[in-house]
């Protein structure tokens, strides 16, 4: 559901849209019942491919939107962010002759799994009577430092601008002790890495599973306010936000969050752009200090 409000100031008219989901729940994970395998295979040309996994506890949550006044449940999964508690290590060896091989040891550290695109963009599904739910339409981004060592060494990040689909998502609401909890498996799987080391070139595949519960349902935070103010003697409108559960990024970054964007025709789609003034977080709020140069302007957060 989208209400806006209109703010006058000065004779310049701000438009500022407000987004709510009634019914939006935010679900912490329980780290003593999550757990994310992750998979490494790593090819090296002339001596073929070896494949290692390893299993870490995870934190983090999920944001799921209910309809519960349809004639049939309904959920969608509206954000997801998965952080690996401790480092993923590999090892990948290969028996070149007899009592001579070749041995890499890597080190994952910092994993984050986030959804790519968070917002509606993940369709309802129906919740069946036994709790089950199929989610579709998910999409990732992963974070994360490799080191590796051994007879090559080296490093590199994950490269968080690489969007992949999850697979084979499924759901379930369970009551445990009286509370709502909510299971979650899915399969992730990312495009293949080349690169090049002391040992030649190398093919790097990483793939995995998650198994994710939630700790229960608590209220959710409130979507963000966009607040307007005038700086004195400047000519300039300050706009701001909170940003402590609803991460900014800024104009350079990949990672989601809700972006400022601006026109001076509500009646032209194509006429909205993002606001080009500098972004900056305190730590509690997103404040832009746009220039009050047009008649009217109009503002609205969007997720990117």
């Amino acid at each position: 559901m989208r209400c806006m409000f209109m703010v006058v100031a000065a004779g310049v008219g701000l438009t500022l849209p407000l987004h709510t989901y009634s019914e939006q729940q935010l679900l912490p994970l329980d780290p003593a019942n999550s757990s994310m395998t992750t998979v490494i295979s790593v090819t090296l040309p002339a001596l073929g491919t070896k494949t290692d996994d390893d299993t870490k506890f995870v934190s983090g949550f999920l944001i799921a939107d209910s309809r519960t006044n349809e004639p049939s449940p309904e959920t969608s999964l509206r954000h997801s962010d998965v952080h690996a508690l401790n480092a993923f290590q590999f090892t990948h060896k290969w028996v070149v002759w007899p009592f001579v091989s070749i041995r890499l040891d890597t080190v994952i550290s910092d994993i984050q799994i986030y959804a790519a695109y968070p917002g509606p963009q993940s369709p309802y599904c129906a919740v069946a009577e036994d709790g089950s739910f199929q989610p579709t339409n998910m999409s990732v981004r992963m974070k994360g430092t490799a080191t590796y060592s051994g007879d090559a060494s080296g490093s590199f990040e994950l490269d968080p601008d690489q969007v992949q689909p999850l697979t084979d998502v499924v759901g379930k609401v369970l009551n445990v002790n009286g509370t709502n909890v909510v299971e979650l498996t899915l399969t992730f799987a990312f495009d293949t890495i080349e690169g090049t080391t002391l040992l030649g070139d190398v093919s790097i595949d990483i793939s995995g599973s998650g198994h994710l519960r939630t700790s229960g349902l608590t209220a959710p935070p409130s979507p963000p306010r966009l607040a307007m103010g005038l700086s004195d003697g400047t000519n300039l409108a300050t706009l701001s936000w909170p940003s402590a559960i609803w991460p900014t990024p800024v104009p350079t970054s990949t990672s989601a969050g809700y972006w400022l964007w601006r026109t001076t025709n509500l009646t032209d789609a194509a006429a909205w752009e993002c606001e080009p003034a500098q972004l900056r977080d305190d730590g509690t709020n997103c404040i832009v200090e746009a220039p009050m140069n047009a008649a009217n302007r109009y503002y609205r957060l969007e997720w990117r």
